[in-house]
């Protein structure tokens, strides 16, 4: 049996990864423009809240990331 090249399995986590995470930003009305409107116009904070600890994630997982020596952030492009 043969074994999957890299870019294909990578492609195979990107992919799977993508469409659950979309699916979750789908099904909790996860949207900038919604968190936007609902905090400007509709006075409620707490999606534009979730905004900034989603962002938050992303950076802090970014840096330890790179900690880590799972990604290489410096060397692209």
């Amino acid at each position: 049996m043969e074994t999957i090249p890299p870019g294909v399995l990578a492609a195979l986590a990107g992919l799977i990864g993508g469409a659950a995470l979309g699916l979750a930003a789908r099904l909790g009305d996860f949207c900038t423009l919604g968190a936007l409107e609902a905090a400007v116009y509709g006075a409620d904070q707490r999606r534009r809240r979730l905004w900034g600890i989603v962002l938050g994630v992303a950076i802090v997982g970014t840096f330890l990331a790179e900690a880590l020596g799972f990604a290489a952030p410096t060397a692209t492009y």
